[in-house]
């Protein structure tokens, strides 16, 4: 395969590793496997250095703010009507200092939902004020910013009746943006985590309509979700059989799913409009909890890595992924004896395969991404190029300049891939005889539903109290430039076996 970089031309900046993750508010209010004073879960999370926490989800606008409750027993107390969830002070303040402690600001979604509305439609902001005062005196610093809402385009579905608006979405964040200032005009506010679903996209218009109303003079960041895949949750409203979008392992790997996320990215990017910070604020490989066999294992690895390759080509700069632990939807996925699939730990707080490639993404990731394109274009290998983290290097004498980090996803099933990447006239480029420091990752059994990673061999593991393997030594490898072309190829060893990943660092 021959892919081409032009290394002058950024496209995304601010990346900081790209990946993020949440936690669902349902797992704070639901009850959670997920025990944030366990030294494991502080130790992995912690090794992320995330920037952002982002706690929203559907259940955000069912939730009362009961900030005066100290207790975080369950059940929660029953909320005041119409409310359907409790989120205690207790809760809340357990989960601040678990994200205090692993180094990473708060992004919370703050209840837009008909709770919190007049029979009018206008949103009232005294719970949100409740909130924002109470992070503002008990944790300074902690907060990042605030969300509004979950997903409104999907009122109809959660609310029977409510139809939102994207006038209404941006006069309501005016009143969000003079809430925050009065306590940290430095905080984000964030709107308007608009879905796209597979096939149908967004269900209403309420992007366009907030862009056309001004409410980007009130937001910091425009957010949108996706998941390809449906898990098998869905089977309830369609049956498997005629719908082409359930998640299997097979499914997920086609080029065709892969390039749906730069599809539904692009109409993302063009709703929210070209003066917009878009980022993708929650995203898996499929909805509803994930699916066995498919978020948790290798192929959701694999999809990963080419999905932040593919919207920071369009110059967005997060991905959040869903979730870090949680079990509301184990029964739906028939595993009761695990977390939900989607989760990057497991209900004994066990990194799954996609954590330890997003942990090394981050470790070697920086802060820019340059264009890249697969010829042809999303055929055979696909490739993208960053700016290195700072202190990444492909060996000691390149630490007096600066270095890239080459993604290569192979998705074939069937084809081990030699590689050839060309720079375009004018590109910077690597020397003649280069060494590429390559990171070779893939399931350690080769199958797509492969349940352990192997980096250059090693496998990778945490012990019982979440310190990491230290990551293997990677393999040097000459990058030798053909004659009279811009272009370099791998010794002919250097082959991708079929579904893996290469992350290759390369000093310039």
């Amino acid at each position: 395969s021959t892919v081409w970089f032009d290394l002058n031309t950024t496209v995304a900046t601010n990346l900081n590793g790209v990946f993020e993750v949440t936690l669902d508010i349902g797992t704070l209010t639901d009850g959670t496997v997920c025990n944030l004073s366990d030294p494991k879960i502080i130790n992995l999370i912690s090794a992320m250095r995330y920037s952002y926490i982002r706690v929203g989800g559907t259940e955000a606008d069912f939730t009362h703010y009961a900030l005066n409750d100290t207790s975080r027993h369950f059940p929660m107390p029953a909320p005041p009507k119409p409310f359907t969830r409790t989120l205690s002070g207790g809760m809340w303040d357990w989960f601040m200092t678990f994200a205090q402690t692993v180094g990473a600001k708060v992004l919370f979604g703050l209840n837009a939902g008909p709770p919190v509305r007049t029979p009018e439609g206008a949103w009232t902001s005294e719970m949100a004020a409740q909130m924002v005062a109470h992070n503002a005196e008990k944790f300074p610093g902690v907060m990042g910013g605030y969300e509004f809402g979950n997903e409104p385009d999907l009122y109809p579905l959660n609310f029977p009746g409510v139809f939102p608006n994207g006038t209404q979405w941006a006069r309501d964040m005016q009143l969000v943006r003079t809430l925050l200032n009065l306590y940290d005009p430095g905080l984000l506010t964030v709107c308007c985590d608009v879905m796209y679903t597979p096939l149908l996209g967004s269900l209403l218009p309420i992007e366009k309509e907030f862009v056309a109303a001004g409410g980007l003079e009130w937001t910091n960041i425009t957010t949108w979700h996706y998941y390809p895949l449906f898990g098998k949750p869905m089977d309830r409203f369609l049956p498997q059989w005629i719908d082409p979008y359930f998640a299997t392992p097979e499914r997920l790997a086609m080029p065709l799913t892969l390039n749906e996320a730069h599809k539904w990215a692009t109409h993302a990017s063009d709703d929210a409009g070209p003066t917009a910070q878009v980022w993708l604020g929650e995203t898996a490989s499929a909805s509803f909890g994930g699916q066995v066999n498919v978020s948790d294992s290798w192929v959701d690895s694999m999809a990963a890595v080419d999905k932040a390759g593919l919207i920071t080509r369009l110059g967005q700069q997060r991905a959040f992924r869903q979730e870090i632990c949680a079990d509301h939807w184990t029964s739906a996925n028939q595993t009761t004896t695990n977390s939900a699939p989607y989760t990057l730990l497991d209900r004994d707080h066990n990194p799954r395969p996609t954590f330890y490639v997003m942990w090394l993404f981050r470790q070697l990731v920086g802060d820019r991404a340059f264009a890249s394109q697969s010829s042809p274009e999303y055929a055979g290998v696909r490739a993208y190029a960053y700016a290195a983290r700072a202190g990444v290097h492909a060996t000691p004498a390149g630490a007096s300049g600066r270095s890239v980090v080459f993604t290569f996803v192979n998705p074939d099933n069937n084809t081990r891939s030699d590689l050839n990447m060309c720079f375009h006239t004018g590109s910077t480029q690597p020397a003649s005889g280069s060494v590429a420091a390559v990171y070779a990752v893939g399931a350690c059994n080769g199958e797509l539903t492969g349940k352990s990673v192997c980096i250059n061999g090693a496998e990778m593991t945490a012990d019982s109290e979440g310190h990491l393997a230290p990551l293997p030594a990677p393999t040097g490898m000459p990058l030798l430039q053909q004659p009279g072309s811009g272009c370099f190829a791998l010794p002919v060893s250097a082959v991708m076996a079929p579904h893996s990943v290469w992350f290759l660092v390369v000093d310039l």
